[in-house]
């Protein structure tokens, strides 16, 4: 999916460590992309591009603020390799007790905080649903934005890439077969926290299960495991097709 549509900044830096050469010239990327999100709302008037090549430049930026952090703190090199964005990106996912990626929720506010139109009406419906939400809540900041810059409200969010946002995710986890993934990178990246809500997602699929099935059983007058004809007998109907609701 185009990083132009995918607004996740998962999936910006994981196309930048395909293409090493961004992060190479990351000052003068950043320059352009500023450049042209001035350029798209003051002459061109399109409050969607120029807020877009804002986002992009801030999670450049943020990319790189991080790799110089990391290589001030372990004296690293700082050479660039195909996997020297694995530690923002793990940063970035990683979820809370309820596996809520808060830091990700704090780095999107942050982005839209720094976009210097505040006159633009778009940045001022972001602000506004932004605001309504408490950190840690739904909507979260990725859908908020992505649904403001792509109108995305009708794609099934359960159905998103858990670590990058894509939302044609094809893969299940094997497990808990409730966590979608676009590919075994994205699935491996977000293993370290998703394994602590796997088994919850399980249990929680099992009680669902167990509830559909006890369901069923009442509404075709199926007897429930236990119970005696008489105990029965207050579970359906008059004509013995259900359950009674009286």
């Amino acid at each position: 999916m185009s990083i132009m549509t995918n607004i996740n900044p998962v999936a910006l830096a994981l196309y930048m460590q395909n293409n090493l050469c961004i992060l190479d010239h990351a000052e003068k990327v950043i320059r352009v992309f500023n450049s042209l999100s001035v350029k798209f709302y003051t002459h061109e008037d399109n409050e969607l591009m120029s807020l877009k090549f804002h986002h992009m430049a801030f999670v450049i930026d943020g990319c790189c603020k991080f790799l110089k952090s990391q290589k001030a703190k372990d004296g690293s090199k700082g050479n660039l390799t195909e996997d020297c964005l694995n530690p923002f990106i793990k940063y970035l996912i990683k979820g809370d007790s309820e596996g809520f990626p808060m830091a990700l929720e704090k780095f999107l506010r942050q982005d839209i905080q720094k976009y210097p139109y505040h006159e633009c009406s778009l940045f001022q419906e972001l602000v506004r649903t932004l605001s309504s939400v408490q950190l840690g809540d739904e909507p979260s900041a990725i859908s908020i934005i992505s649904e403001a810059v792509n109108g995305q409200r009708g794609l099934d969010p359960l159905s998103r890439c858990a670590t990058c946002g894509d939302p044609f995710g094809k893969k299940k986890c094997s497990t808990c077969k409730s966590v979608y993934y676009c590919d075994k990178t994205c699935q491996k990246l977000h293993w370290f926290t998703h394994k602590t809500q796997c088994p919850i997602l399980v249990k929680m699929s099992q009680i669902e299960v167990a509830d559909d099935e006890a369901k069923n059983q009442c509404s075709g007058g199926a007897e429930i495991p236990g119970t005696s004809g008489a105990e029965k007998g207050a579970f359906s109907n008059s004509d013995g097709a259900g359950c009674s609701h009286d």
